[in-house]
């Protein structure tokens, strides 16, 4: 059950306008992204959680993208994460209505505190995807993020990560995704909230893509 804290109630008033929002930059193909992970198992090193994702574009009511799957990880040092997933995702493409995607992923995270309220971390992950009436393709995702904490009520910290794609069959990074400003909170035991900005930016065209970002965790 969400807790009934006094913060909640500006801080809901906050997530509110994040989304609502959506429909100001939901111009030229603009995105929104809605998702959301549910704990599953959690012991020791170990942790287990199911992972689902809306993606939205255009006027805010258009969904282009839906993914799910479980996902593992493990703590193998306190500097080093590795794990998993598998996500089923079913993506529009023109007017061919939705692709059905399989994808496996393996993930391996460093992090390091820099100082006493700068964080560093590296996201590698590496993805396979079996589409149906296509060959199968593969991709390596590089993601830097620097965060720093806070205390302010439900406001945790801030953070800003950069992050490249890159196909192996191309030999080109494809895109480039910047979160120039991201926010986390805190609005539960074992609830977090965070929203974020996104600039995409896709090697092929030329094109740029903006998104605001709403991600739950429970």
């Amino acid at each position: 059950m969400f807790p009934t804290r006094p913060f909640l109630i500006p801080m809901c008033f906050l997530a509110f306008v994040f989304v609502g929002s959506m429909t100001v930059l939901a111009q030229n193909d603009n995105q929104a992204w809605l998702a959301g992970r549910k704990s599953l198992l959690k012991k020791d090193n170990l942790g287990i959680d199911f992972y689902f994702e809306i993606r939205v574009r255009e006027d805010a009511r258009q969904a282009y993208g839906y993914f799910f799957g479980p996902t593992i990880a493990y703590k193998v040092k306190p500097w080093l994460r590795v794990g998993g997933a598998f996500r089923v995702i079913h993506i529009k493409r023109g007017d061919q209505g939705f692709a059905k995607i399989r994808r496996p992923e393996f993930v391996f995270t460093f992090s390091q505190k820099l100082t006493g309220r700068l964080h560093f971390a590296l996201r590698n992950r590496y993805e396979y995807f079996s589409r149906e009436g296509r060959d199968d393709t593969d991709r390596l995702r590089s993601r830097i993020t620097f965060s720093s904490p806070l205390r302010r009520g439900a406001l945790t910290g801030l953070y800003f990560s950069n992050e490249f794609f890159y196909v192996a069959e191309t030999g080109f990074w494809e895109r480039n995704r910047v979160i120039p400003i991201g926010f986390n909170f805190k609005v539960g035991r074992k609830q977090k909230l965070k929203l974020f900005y996104m600039i995409e930016h896709l090697r092929r065209g030329s094109r740029d893509f903006h998104s605001l970002g709403v991600f739950y965790s429970f």
